[in-house]
């Protein structure tokens, strides 16, 4: 079977969502089916070759890639559809089965001018968060060729089982993480020693995308709390309210984006993963469900504190492999999280439940899964 997968970002990318599209498409390829990842050109440039993709998203050159040159660079509204509109009529993308994408207007051209299987992957759960998608999911939902959803969540999957979709049509799977990421293992002191972090106080570190948006500001009202604690935030790439308000903070860190080992060793280096203890991000902002950093932190064998979300449904549990607290109730969040400073026991239980939960939440494994399901469907 032949997969072409279009995303219509430019790569390489820091975004969290090109690192787990790229995973996904490497981690496609080790299976038995040919996948050719279709994605935008600018203009006056060859494009991005596959040994750049596989060195900046340290994965298996598995796939191959095709550069289609289109709008790039103009506005968003006029480079996502046409390189979706391209793509599709492009040799590569006719000469395989499977269309698979994130990017609605490659459904809607997919549809209207090919004969091929669609499927398509988002972690959003668009009916829920707006109307009108309801009004587009219905349409999908009748169109013959329109084979498949893969949701990053149950959450998600069931905004779409809610509108009608039958189950058999969906595909909810977790995001992941990639072993190798985690190697080499350190003790905290190891990777202290590395990174030039206090060693005689308790580390709390978050990593990921570094905005007021994503409840980090919750994150230094609690550092404000627990001065006795050092907080890393890891993944700054402009300065914001957090990095402003941080600034005046003896006790926080703020570390610029990093390539992916280096992240690894600042989580070695924590006692307590941080997610901000906020449902900002999926109810008000509607752009994180189910963070994907959540998989690579349980793959460290270290304590995650977080809020109690609905998206966590079915991979953090309070008290079993997390410290959960109820979202955006400051007195709570700083109770729970003192009770994990002042209880190291607590912290190595939860914390060895969430890395022995992790075996089958590897990116291979659902790559996995995600092919077999193309293959029922088609």
């Amino acid at each position: 079977m032949k997969i072409a997968y279009i995303n219509d970002q430019i790569f390489p990318c820091s975004d969290t969502d090109c690192e787990q599209i790229m995973q996904t498409v490497s981690n496609m390829g080790k299976t038995d089916c040919e996948v050719l990842f279709i994605i935008p050109r600018k203009w006056f440039s060859k494009g991005t070759t596959i040994e750049e993709l596989a060195k900046y998203y340290q994965v298996d050159k598995t796939f191959k890639i095709k550069n289609i040159k289109s709008f790039y660079p103009t506005v968003r509204w006029i480079e996502k559809p046409a390189h979706g509109f391209f793509s599709i009529f492009s040799k590569e993308a006719r000469e395989t089965d499977v269309i698979y994408t994130r990017n609605l207007p490659t459904v809607v051209f997919g549809l209207m001018f090919s004969n091929k299987k669609i499927f398509y992957e988002t972690y959003r759960n668009w009916p829920d968060q707006i109307p009108f998608m309801n009004w587009l999911f219905n349409r999908l939902k009748g169109c013959k060729n329109f084979a498949g959803l893969i949701l990053h969540s149950q959450f998600a999957a069931d905004s779409y089982l809610k509108i009608g979709y039958v189950p058999s049509k969906i595909i909810a799977k977790t995001n992941g993480y990639d072993p190798k990421r985690i190697q080499p293992v350190l003790s905290k002191d190891e990777a202290r020693e590395k990174l030039d972090l206090p060693k005689n106080r308790k580390i709390l570190t978050y990593a990921g995308h570094v905005s007021p948006e994503k409840g980090l500001l919750e994150v230094l009202d609690l550092a404000d709390s627990n001065k006795e604690a050092y907080f890393v935030i890891a993944g700054s790439k402009k300065r914001t309210e957090v990095e402003k308000r941080a600034e005046n903070m003896e006790n926080v860190k703020i570390v610029p984006w990093l390539k992916f080992d280096k992240v690894v060793e600042y989580l070695y280096a924590a006692d307590i993963l941080l997610i901000p203890p906020t449902v900002g991000p999926l109810q008000k902002v509607g752009n994180t469900v189910l963070p994907i950093k959540t998989f690579l932190y349980m793959a460290c064998n270290r304590v995650i504190f977080g809020p109690d979300s609905p998206d966590f449904k079915g991979v953090l549990k309070n008290n079993v492999n997390a410290k959960l607290v109820e979202p955006d109730n400051f007195e709570k969040a700083d109770k729970g999280l003192k009770e994990l400073l002042n209880n190291p026991e607590l912290c190595k239980k939860l914390g060895e439940q969430a890395y022995g939960d992790t075996k089958e939440l590897t990116y291979e494994k659902r790559s996995y899964d995600i092919i077999e399901f193309i293959k029922k469907k088609i």
